[in-house]
């Protein structure tokens, strides 16, 4: 085991990441866009630095705005989903980690926002079709 991921008690959208080796918890902020066209931002920071995922597509280092990993989703997963190739351009073992645990933090928050959405969506159609029906 790498790390455990658990939602943060005291902040909402954030998510804990506890690694092993070496000790470490990083907190991860989770923005979501409900407008078209607008990127996600998944933010955090690690030895000082800052860090975040543009969508689940690129893992940039903010402070020098260099690519350290992208994420290609396979053509049979299409958008979102987690079967792909993460290449990872980052130095060191516990920044390859990092980029491995984050990248799998945000794909599993985007899906949770989509069900959220979806659900939304679902109960809005759902008391449409049953105060038409009346």
């Amino acid at each position: 085991m790498i790390a455990t991921g658990v939602p943060c008690i005291e902040k909402e959208g954030y998510t804990d990441i506890h690694f092993i080796d070496p000790k470490l918890t990083i907190s991860f902020q989770h923005e979501s866009h409900t407008l078209p066209f607008m990127h996600t931002k998944n933010r955090f920071e690690h030895n000082g630095k800052k860090y975040y995922w543009k969508d689940h597509h690129e893992l940039v280092d903010e402070d020098n705005n260099l690519l350290l990993a992208t994420f290609k989703a396979s053509w049979l997963e299409d958008h979102g989903h987690r079967i792909g190739q993460l290449v990872i351009k980052g130095d060191g073992q516990d920044m390859r980690d990092i980029a491995v645990m984050t990248s799998l933090v945000v794909q599993e928050r985007s899906d949770e926002h989509t069900r959220s959405v979806s659900n939304s969506e679902c109960l809005a159609d759902c008391r449409l079709n049953w105060s038409d029906s009346r």
